[in-house]
């Protein structure tokens, strides 16, 4: 088996200790588009043969980087063969333990195990020690051989584990994958359905962990496949060929099922307007302060660290951005400042300002520090919730809604413009 270990020190940024993967395969846009890697997920293929290949990031240490922000882990894995299998399984039992039942605890086994052995050693081995790395890599290694299998209470996830154990052991001559992808929390959702929209025939099915990030249950795992009306010139015993015709009463009513969903989306459409995830893709510059915001949308909103007045928000956002951003004065549109917070991020600082409007609608403006301050982007509206994102004079900002509401380019537009009259 191999193992790849990614993290950060105190004076370096995140990068794999020792040599790096040979293929980062996990960024592929199927799952990127799916995922922040900042937040858990994991990611299994099982490839042709007994070969099988893993990610898994945000592994929470109790190590902090310059400026208090907790340190994460990520792992490449790949192997093959009876042994490697069973340490996998045994390393993804209590994974799949942490990530169920509080992703950002420090108290678990493979955070204290990995902790221990990276010690104070980090930033000299990510400047120039490569062999010290490297035998750094090789006890990490020994410590996933030699994990005792959990004992799992939940039949549930009992029940995941032996799916996965099944999965690998299959002797099928065909890719199979397992996927926890912290925007899909449940089946009836645009990232799950944008998901299925992009895969190829050829790819099989993935077995999706919905991910507590976006509110869902990691024992109740259900599967993703190639959308049904893909047309093909194969024969009729192809295993590509998709009957339209429900196979059984199951088949039936999961298509009735979501005929009707879609019937519910588009009356919400014609009764008020409803925030469509939308496949276009965004400029190279935004994409990235996209998923961060997301992420935060969906994990640190409602989490107020500051609460004050506009200059003492001002003074605190310095701290973390390193120049001053005052937060705007929304109060002509109807909304008033509440607070802000810290945002974790991989790469640069960031902070977030909560509104509130008069009918009790909550606004987040999300806001991070880039090292380019000319850069400047126009208005481009999000994917995946509803908000607007843009990049200015070096800030990459969100401007992000509890649910759909109306004017809110206008109003992400007002916001622009406040900005850029404080001289940000």
């Amino acid at each position: 088996m191999k193992v790849w270990l990614q993290t950060r020190g105190v004076a370096h940024d995140y990068a794999f200790l020792g040599a790096a993967p040979p293929d980062y395969w996990w960024t592929s846009p199927l799952y990127k588009d799916a995922t922040s890697f900042e937040q858990p997920t994991l990611i299994l293929e099982r490839l042709r043969g007994n070969q099988w290949r893993c990610f898994i990031s945000a592994i929470p240490s109790a190590r902090r980087d310059r400026v208090n922000t907790r340190i994460r882990y990520s792992l490449a894995l790949c192997g093959e063969g009876e042994s490697d299998q069973e340490t996998l399984l045994s390393l993804l039992g209590y994974l799949l333990d942490i990530f169920k039942n509080d992703p950002a605890s420090e108290e678990n086994p493979i955070t204290r195990k990995l902790d221990s052995l990276v010690g104070d050693h980090i930033d000299e081995w990510l400047s120039n020690k490569f062999e010290d790395a490297q035998t750094c890599i090789d006890k990490v290694k020994k410590i996933f051989v030699e994990l005792k299998p959990l004992t799992i209470e939940s039949r549930k996830i009992k029940r995941l584990e032996k799916e996965l154990q099944n999965l690998l052991k299959s002797e099928e001559n065909s890719t199979w994958r397992v996927a926890l992808l912290n925007f899909i929390g449940k089946r009836e959702s645009p990232a799950a359905d944008h998901l299925e929209s992009q895969m190829e025939p050829s790819q099989g099915q993935i077995l999706i962990l919905p991910s507590p990030v976006a509110g869902g249950n990691i024992e109740s795992s259900f599967l993703l496949g190639p959308q049904r009306n893909v047309s093909t010139t194969e024969g009729p015993n192809s295993p590509h060929v998709f009957n339209n015709k429900p196979d059984d009463r199951t088949v039936f009513y999961s298509t009735l099922s979501r005929a009707v969903a879609g019937l519910a989306l588009v009356f919400l459409l014609i009764a008020g307007g409803a925030w469509l995830f939308n496949g276009t893709k965004l400029p190279a510059e935004l994409a990235p302060v996209e998923q961060v915001a997301t992420t935060a949308y969906h994990t640190d909103k409602g989490k107020l660290s500051e609460e004050g007045n506009v200059a003492q928000l001002t003074v605190w956002s310095d701290k973390i951005l390193g120049r001053p951003v005052r937060p705007p004065d929304l109060s002509s549109a109807g909304y008033q400042l509440t607070g802000g917070q810290r945002v974790t991020t991989e790469q640069y600082p960031a902070c977030m300002f909560s509104y509130i409007g008069r009918k009790g609608d909550h606004i987040l403006l999300f806001v991070e520090a880039l090292h380019d301050r000319k850069m400047t982007t126009s208005l481009q509206k999000m994917r995946q919730v509803p908000g607007y994102v843009w990049v200015q004079d070096g800030l990459g900002i969100s401007m992000m809604a509890d649910e759909p509401i109306a004017h809110l380019d206008d109003l992400a537009k007002h916001t622009r413009d406040l900005m850029a009259e404080a001289g940000l």
